[in-house]
């Protein structure tokens, strides 16, 4: 079939308009003045429908039609009064549309071929920006924007709408990774500590911290592994001492240290 050309389209939109200007015309200075239609249709050579310029009651709009009469793209106002331009499939079904949101922000959507959304662009609630990716139930699955602190993130959820992982910078300007389980509950944490030094956290479902590797709170910046019990409380640790050297301490459940010892082989107990 022919494929339909949108530049002689609007050539001859703008051509006919032309003629109706000139017909009647009574000399090169005089003019028929505005011309009053409710719509005007264009047709290929063949006498089908290529393009339409209707009103309808929430304002006007262009139509383009391909060669078996299903809509190809569309630029009007919309039922609610804003405007939209859209595009279509070759069985007339849309899959990309440009508009305004129900709180005014513009955006950008697209739909797979049996009309569920796939993507989105545009602004949150807050009016930051956001892009959307949807699985094929539509369930948001991936979503990158902008935080309010002006700070990017970038989040993924499973299928049933839960948070999986989340790459992004926190309030303080450090940045972070943070997985899930299945249920949305946070288990592992690289992020930076309140000196900007390097962190991991290890978490239960319970959220109970399971292990952290990190730097000690004495801020001489030395090496700390800690080990917790079910209930948080830490259990076993693995550090730099102040003479840069390597020590060992296990404690009881209550937080009360068992027994220490240092590199030097020197062995402390609790009381």
């Amino acid at each position: 079939m022919k494929k339909i050309d949108l530049r002689s389209i609007i050539i001859g939109i703008l051509g006919a308009t032309l003629l109706f200007m000139t017909m009647g015309a009574r000399s090169q200075h005089e003019n028929m003045g505005d011309i009053v239609v409710n719509s005007i249709k264009v047709i290929d050579r063949d006498g089908r429908v290529a393009a339409l310029i209707i009103s309808s009651d929430s304002g006007g709009m262009i139509s383009t039609q391909n060669q078996n009469g299903k809509p190809g793209a569309v630029l009007g106002v919309g039922p609610s009064g804003r405007g939209i331009v859209g595009t279509y499939n070759n069985d007339g079904k849309p899959l990309t549309s440009l508009g305004t949101d129900d709180d005014g922000h513009g955006m950008i959507i697209t739909l797979d071929k049996n009309g569920k959304l796939t993507t989105s662009l545009g602004a949150d609630e807050e009016g930051l920006g956001v892009i959307k990716v949807l699985n094929n139930v539509e369930e948001e699955i991936v979503i990158l924007g902008a935080r309010e602190e002006g700070h990017g993130a970038l989040q993924t959820r499973n299928k049933d709408g839960k948070a999986t992982a989340y790459l992004g910078t926190a309030p303080d300007g450090h940045g972070g990774i943070l997985t899930y389980n299945k249920d949305g509950k946070k288990v592992v944490a690289l992020v930076s500590d309140e000196g900007g030094h390097g962190m991991i956290l290890t978490l239960n479902n319970d959220g109970k911290r399971t292990t952290y590797l990190g730097v000690g709170e004495d801020g001489r910046r030395l090496g700390r592994l800690e080990i917790s019990n079910e209930s948080g409380e830490i259990v076993a640790t693995i550090q730099a001492d102040r003479f840069s050297d390597g020590a060992v301490g296990l404690f009881d459940r209550n937080g009360d240290l068992g027994w220490f010892r240092d590199a030097a082989g020197k062995l402390k107990f609790g009381d």
